[in-house]
């Protein structure tokens, strides 16, 4: 717990120094000003802080801390949410976190691409040249207006996470391992004599294995399933809408505040604004609403103001928050009804087969293993249970 709190705490602060702002510098400079020589040397308190931790821990226990606290991110996502995931055994979550993994992984290289190209275009405005300043506003409005426009074309596809579930179940059904997998070398009479117990075992595990892999199908199609009828689809689609959102109020104060820093004539202030004010203005603009502490004069802020306006309103609430995650949503469920059918479908076929290999019904097939004493029926119990499927046996 300890290690945690540490590694929360570390990299807050790293990406927050990083990404936001050298806040222990601005904290220090309202508190006390003559101080802020002290965050110079900060160096020798990091080097005395590990002395003293050297001191008070043993090699070991340290180089496991020091590992825990850097990989701290690694161990949130490979240890502790797949840990929870198991301990509370909800495919729905299970389901929605996988989405999430697979909505973020199919976009990063193009948001890091975008992301890149906002940064350097902030660090342009920011750095008062009137030169770089143009620059970076017309490197953000690129930026943004690109990855919006990424953002659309992505939303008349199906969601990333009900893609990869199709592209997973084709490359499942399509090349028949399961058929292989589960169906048994049938002896005659002859060959059954000179079975041994090893024989005797391979051709009770395969049995299993029929029955365990018609479950799992049974449980991925519930899974797909739930994943629709939950509300996790609807959540992820308005994320979408809200970094969008997001995006489009830090980007229009950014070229806002170029704009005044280049030619503050272009606007009426009755005090020079701060970044809230410019911040709040961003938040107006977006809807085409205006605030009295800062309003455009001049040409390039009123078109400034009528583009954000129009991306924000038209652009993102209109087409993107309404149109086009319809029709996703729309699609997203036709293509999982598809993929549900096609689960059930070769679930129903594997029963079939295995009642022709086995002569015998599904049902006894399993009162068979139970009292052979096949270690995996647990598994098949647990998936049964897990199982919300109309017109299945449960």
């Amino acid at each position: 717990m300890t290690l945690d709190i540490l590694g929360v705490i570390v990299w807050a602060f790293v990406v927050t120094k990083l990404f936001v702002a050298d806040f222990d510098r601005m904290i220090l400079a309202s508190i006390a000003p003559q101080a802020l020589w002290v965050l110079d040397l900060r160096w020798l308190l990091v080097l005395a802080l590990l002395a003293l931790v050297l001191l008070l821990l043993r090699a070991r226990t340290l180089g496991f801390a020091v590992a825990y606290v850097v990989g701290f991110p690694l161990v949130l996502l490979l240890w502790k949410l797949p840990k929870f995931l198991v301990v509370r055994r909800s495919a729905v979550l299970t389901s929605t976190f996988a989405a999430l993994v697979t909505g973020v992984a199919s976009r990063a290289r193009l948001f890091i691409v975008a992301l890149a190209i906002a940064c350097l275009s902030g660090a342009a405005i920011l750095s008062g040249d009137t030169t770089l300043i143009a620059v970076g506003i017309v490197g953000m409005l690129v930026a943004l207006v690109w990855w919006i426009v990424i953002t659309g074309i992505d939303l008349l596809n199906s969601s990333a996470f009900i893609r990869a579930q199709a592209a997973a179940i084709n490359f499942v059904l399509g090349n028949h391992h399961l058929e292989r997998f589960v169906t048994p070398e049938q002896p005659d009479q002859v060959i059954l004599k000179t079975w041994t117990t090893q024989d005797a075992t391979k051709f009770r595990d395969t049995a299993g294995y029929a029955v365990l892999a018609r479950r799992a199908l049974l449980l991925w199609a519930s899974a797909v399933s739930q994943f629709r009828r939950a509300p996790t689809a609807l959540l992820l689609n308005a994320c979408i809408f809200v970094v969008l959102f997001i995006q489009l109020v830090v980007v229009s104060a950014f070229v806002n505040y170029g704009l005044f820093s280049i030619d503050p004539t272009q606007f009426t202030y009755a005090t020079s604004p701060d970044w809230l004010t410019f911040t709040n203005y961003a938040v107006s603009a977006v809807a085409f609403g205006e605030i009295s502490a800062l309003t455009p004069a001049f040409g390039w802020a009123v078109a400034v103001k009528v583009f954000m306006g129009v991306l924000g309103s038209v652009g993102v609430v209109t087409i993107i928050g309404s149109s086009f995650l319809a029709y996703r949503q729309g699609r997203s469920d036709h293509e999982s009804d598809e993929a549900i059918v096609a689960l059930r479908t070769k679930a129903d076929a594997l029963r079939d087969l295995s009642e022709e290999q086995f002569q015998m019904s599904i049902e006894d097939l399993q009162q068979k293993l139970l009292v052979t004493g096949w270690g995996m029926l647990k598994i098949v119990d647990w998936m049964r249970e897990k199982t919300r499927l109309a017109d299945v046996d449960q």
